[in-house]
């Protein structure tokens, strides 16, 4: 793997300092490094991700300015999930199909809506190219923070799950690719998790969950929902560890199913690459 360039250790740096230059940003940065996360940049192509094991954040080199911010801040508060009990939650070969989904979910709506907040605020002060840059690919979830009245987190966070390219390319990643080339008898499904301790380790900021007392919405409708491939797969997939007398789950049944959004679909292609590149580190 070459080196990155001097331009490319600037430009993470710079980023970095410019982060630190916001409040909140600021504070997420010391939490990181207190929590001993280190940073590095990655191969080019290659997604930004947080690596929990080795407790390292990896930048895409080639990112640009704003972008190289806003991924930063996304992958710093994934840190934070981490510490505060994500690494216990998240646990594909442990937790039923639904309670991974909820987890998962979770940790990616959160992410966002952090970014979210902290790219407004830095817009609000004057520097608005990391918000701009945010927009081109999550304008979906600008858009509910800034037209919300009150719990501006809050909406920004639901509104990731409008996004059904985006559950697909999670769903492809998080149960099919793992359930078709992780050794099936690691997967035990033996846990279901509270959902209210999970929002109140994942979605918390200065000690207050800010969903609020009653996540039991993360339950029902599109913050649940499957696709009808997935759900069809996880049929025949259980169908058959039934018959290798192996774990099953049948939790993912209980959850609703909608229609499958058009195979050609290229953003949810890159999306998929980008998890499946994700899963590597965890």
């Amino acid at each position: 793997m070459t080196e990155p360039t001097r331009e490319q250790r600037d430009n993470l740096l710079e980023a970095l300092v410019e982060i630190c230059r916001n409040p909140h940003g600021r504070k997420l940065f010391h939490q990181t490094v207190h929590s001993g996360y280190s940073f590095s940049l990655d191969t080019p192509g290659k997604s930004s991700i947080c690596l929990d094991k080795e407790h390292r954040i990896a930048m895409d080199r080639n990112l640009s300015y704003d972008e190289m911010i806003f991924g930063l801040i996304h992958e710093m508060r994934h840190s934070r999930q981490y510490i505060n009990g994500g690494s216990d939650f998240y646990n594909f070969r442990k937790n039923d199909i639904k309670s991974q989904t909820i987890c998962s979910r979770m940790m990616e709506a959160d992410a966002q809506a952090f970014t979210m907040m902290i790219c407004s605020d830095m817009a609000e002060r004057g520097f608005a190219g990391p918000l701009e840059a945010f927009k081109k690919t999550f304008g979906y979830i600008a858009d509910a923070y800034e037209k919300a009245p009150d719990n501006k987190m809050k909406a920004a966070f639901d509104a990731w799950y409008d996004n059904n390219d985006m559950k697909a390319a999670y769903e492809g990643s998080n149960h099919v690719n793992q359930l078709s080339f992780k050794p099936a008898d690691e997967f035990t499904f033996e846990r279901s998790l509270d959902t209210k301790q999970m929002a109140d380790a994942i979605c918390s900021y200065n000690g207050k969950n800010y969903l609020g007392d009653d996540v039991s919405y993360l339950e029902t409708g599109k913050f649940i929902d499957l696709s009808e491939n997935t759900h069809g797969f996880l049929n025949d997939k259980m169908y058959y560890r039934m018959q290798d007398g192996l774990a099953v789950d049948t939790s993912y049944k209980s959850m609703p199913s909608r229609t499958e959004p058009p195979k050609d679909n290229p953003l949810r292609d890159f999306l998929m690459d980008m998890i499946k590149k994700e899963q590597k580190g965890r």
